[in-house]
């Protein structure tokens, strides 16, 4: 059995925007994550690195609250 390891990046964000961004191509839900708050993106040169950014700063913002 040959297995493919894909790059991805877990991110947090609300349950509004990632219902909103799963489309199982490039946004699936979280591996080994709570799937509610997590999201899991695909990284293979497919979404903007700005877009991956923004995501990844929302996610930072979101895991420092207090």
């Amino acid at each position: 059995v040959q297995t493919c390891a894909l790059p991805i990046l877990n991110v947090k964000n609300t349950p509004e925007k990632i219902n909103a961004l799963i489309d199982h191509i490039h946004y699936f839900p979280a591996y080994h994550m709570n799937k509610k708050h997590w999201i899991s993106i695909l990284l293979d040169r497919t979404v903007q690195i700005t877009q991956v950014e923004k995501l990844l700063d929302e996610s930072y913002q979101l895991v420092t609250k207090k």
